[in-house]
């Protein structure tokens, strides 16, 4: 076989009986953490002509422009004249006898970007989010909550992390506590505070400035589908209301000899008591809303800077006009600056009273003081340092774990992203039979496990937290033993996923007047002492439900009523309230919405087939030698099926000497038989009324030939085209007042076919 190397596209010279050994391995693929790729033992070149041309006598550090070995070159490899690898090559060492170079060492690293070396310990907050920074008003909170913000990119929903909802249509119920309101429109001043509620952004929109932060390009394969599209995170840093801060700019003061700067700094310095005639300093600061911000919460803040060092010294929070008491100021050498800051838009005025007390005679105090502009805080939700506090790896890290996804570099530095089952069924089988070496292998016990333990965060949210105490596992967690046959449990490891999000526990509103339910599903971030829950990073599935038999209250700045009703963004653990196709549990478990069983989990979509085939009993670890065609190597992959004598098996590594084509194989035996699959990720698609678009991933779905089939609705109400591998349909909203149905006929030209039912409920 004719190998050749090229670094930076100049030939290499090879030694005719140099072993240069490749690996591959699918494990390198499932943890985005550890992400691996093909890789080489260390291999060594002569000190040829050529070659010392190509590595500049790095041997010699006495030349000037030598190679620069702090850095991987690029490098390709090719088999008999066919592409094989491409990557990077990084000189490891060089040999020298006698004064003189023998041979280079070096190394092979495939295509893949190092993720943890390119994100280090890059947090979540680091990313780049500004094109989703707003103004945060009641305008933009109502807005967000009935449709939502920059193409629902943001969105706001009914999570509340102040006090309990309940709804009741009973017009003489105003219950409107600290604890709890009843959020039920009926003209009357309470409801839900539009600044109680905070936005949740995409979890697609962070893939997409991960993208582009560290320029990488992810396929839209997995990305792309509706079971990811639809997943939000909620955010909300800290506990409470997040408050923008403004320094109050002073004006028209008399403070100067008490060494307070009303024209340029806005600060009161002292670096000791004027004259020796003082011998204690206050302050008292009076802010006065303008009309129209009296019920806006705000903060007054001193800040000391001393020496560098800036210390809250009095922090006060407040709503109308507020005079602060009397305040000592800290003991010189100390600067002041005053803050205000509001939880939304607030306009403003200042003043304050500065009063210094007279350490002689004549006794008494002397005071001075200074007024402020009428000042207004245009407060903006800032997306960035509202993301949960996460290393980027480990959110990336959370996904592929949740959706059991792989990660495959292509030649061009994009990333290949899917779940190992799609993968896995876009293999290629291949039969080499006769190019195995059957005088000697080796059987191995395959690796099992006897317990495994799928999990969320510890609940830090009141009714999660009762819902593990009273079941001994939190929603959503799941714990399975395995036993044998005759119940004995399995001789194996224990498999621990535990995800960095945090599940809450969500509930549907009882209008307790009528005790009918309403079409009102919220979380409560609250604790066992009600006071504020911080729980993890909070993922969620979003569904868009109509509210107009139950209208429900959002008060303005003013404290006035306003009814909320139609479609607003509702928050769940499965796509669409009604269906169980796909949720963010992994065990089953009974609906908030519906109370039904929920069959669709993540245990059952992503990870069953995988663990079912580990589990079976004749599942083993087949270890083969062979020598395989150039050819063939060129084109394996790690998805792909290899036939010999009547079995099946897929690749979980293997070794290619690509001297000598030499090839170690690590197979496990596999009892698939439908390979080459072509079919949709869902056969029936059962949609709501509302307009909407919605994707069904298609697998090996390069080729789609797409017609609709009509069984009585007609066709018209649905759009249906290919985007990648995904099939995308499109509804208008169905007016009808009937349920509506077709038939999505697809074909791939290639004597392979399936059908999709569709289905869109009436309003």
């Amino acid at each position: 076989m004719m190998l050749k190397i090229y670094i930076e596209d100049q030939l290499l010279d090879l030694f005719k009986d140099e072993s240069i050994e490749l690996n591959s391995s699918v494990a390198n693929t499932e943890d985005v953490s550890k992400l691996n790729t093909d890789y080489t033992k260390t291999f060594t070149v002569p000190a040829s002509d050529r070659n010392n041309y190509i590595f500049k006598h790095y041997y010699n550090a006495d030349i000037d422009n030598t190679f620069d070995a702090r850095t991987k070159k690029s490098c390709r490899i090719e088999l008999d004249g066919m592409p094989f690898r491409t990557g990077k090559m990084r000189l490891e060492k060089v040999s020298v006898k006698n004064g003189l170079a023998s041979s280079y060492t070096i190394n092979f690293w495939g295509n893949l970007v190092n993720f943890k070396t390119l994100i280090k310990e890059d947090l979540l907050s680091s990313l780049n989010m500004l094109a989703y920074d707003h103004i945060y008003n009641f305008d933009n909170v109502k807005a967000g909550l009935n449709t939502g913000l920059f193409d629902r990119d943001i969105i706001y929903t009914l999570l509340s992390q102040r006090r309990q909802f309940m709804y009741s249509s009973d017009n003489a119920n105003n219950t409107n506590g600290e604890k709890l309101v009843n959020i039920a429109y009926n003209g009357q001043d309470r409801g839900i505070g539009w600044s109680d509620l905070k936005p949740s952004i995409r979890v697609l929109a962070i893939i997409e400035a991960i993208e582009e932060k560290y320029g990488i390009t992810f396929s839209r394969d997995f990305f792309g589908r509706n079971e990811f599209k639809e997943l939000y995170m909620w955010l909300n840093n800290d506990e409470g209301a997040q408050y923008t801060e403004q320094a109050v700019n002073w004006i028209n003061g008399n403070g100067e000899v008490f060494g307070f700067n009303d024209d340029t700094t806005d600060t009161w310095t002292v670096a000791q008591y004027p004259f020796n005639d003082y011998h204690n300093m206050l302050y008292r600061v009076t802010i006065t809303p303008q009309a129209g911000y009296e019920n806006v919460p705000y903060r007054i803040i001193a800040k000391n800077n001393n020496n560098g060092i800036q210390t809250i010294h009095q922090q006060v929070d407040a709503t109308g006009e507020y005079t602060v008491e009397f305040t000592a100021a800290p003991d010189p050498p100390f600067s002041l600056k005053f803050y205000v800051s509001a939880a939304a838009t607030f306009e403003y005025d200042a003043y304050i009273l500065l009063r210094a007390d007279r350490a002689a005679f004549p006794y008494g105090h002397t005071d001075k003081d200074a007024d402020a502009n009428i000042s207004m805080i245009v407060d903006t939700f800032n997306v960035a340092p509202a993301l949960p506090n996460m290393k980027i790896i480990d959110f990336l890290k959370g996904l592929f774990n949740m959706f059991k996804l792989v990660a495959i570099p292509d030649n061009l530095g994009n990333m290949y992203i899917n779940t190992i089952d799609d993968y896995y069924h876009a293999g290629t089988v291949h039969d080499i039979t006769k190019w195995v070496d059957w005088e000697k292998y080796d059987v191995e016990r395959a690796r099992i496990f006897s317990t495994m333990n799928f999990k969320y965060q510890a609940p830090t949210t009141i009714l999660n937290m009762q819902y593990l105490k009273n079941t001994g596992i939190a929603y959503g967690d799941a714990q399975i033993s395995l036993d044998d046959e005759e119940g004995e449990p399995l001789d194996g490891e224990t498999l621990e996923i535990s995800l960095p999000f945090e599940t809450i526990l969500f509930e549907r509103l009882k209008d307790i007047h009528t005790n009918t339910l309403t079409t009102i599903q919220y979380g409560l971030i609250l604790n066992e002492t009600l006071e504020p829950a911080k729980p993890k990073a909070v993922i969620y599935y979003n569904n868009r439900v109509s509210i107009s038999a139950n209208p429900i209250s959002l008060t303005d700045n003013d404290g006035n009523a306003n009814q909320i009703m139609g479609l607003i963004n509702t928050p769940g653990h499965t796509l669409g309230l009604d269906s169980g196709n796909f949720s963010l549990l992994w065990n089953e478990e009974n609906s908030t919405w519906s109370y039904a069983r929920i069959l669709g989990t993540l245990f059952k979509n992503y990870w069953s087939s995988y663990i079912t085939s580990i589990f079976n009993v004749k599942r083993r670890n087949f270890k083969f030698s062979a020598i395989l065609p150039a050819w063939l190597l060129t084109k394996l992959k790690l998805n792909d099926v290899l036939y010999i004598k009547d079995r099946y098996y897929r690749i979980n590594d293997f070794t290619v000497d690509l001297t000598t084509r030499e090839t170690s194989l690590n197979l496990i035996n596999t009892f698939e038989t439908n390979f080459g699959l072509f079919a949709p990720s869902q056969s029936r698609v059962t949609l709501s009324a509302i307009e909407q678009l919605y994707g069904v991933y298609v697998t090996n779905g390069a080729v789609m030939d797409i017609t609709k089939e009509d069984t009585g609705s007609g066709t018209s109400w649905a759009d249906v085209h290919r985007e990648g591998y995904n099939l995308n349909i499109f509804v208008n909203e169905n007016t009808t007042g009937e349920t509506r149905a077709m038939f999505i006929n697809v074909s791939n030209g290639a004597g392979r076919s399936f059908q999709i039912y569709l289905i869109q409920n009436a309003q």
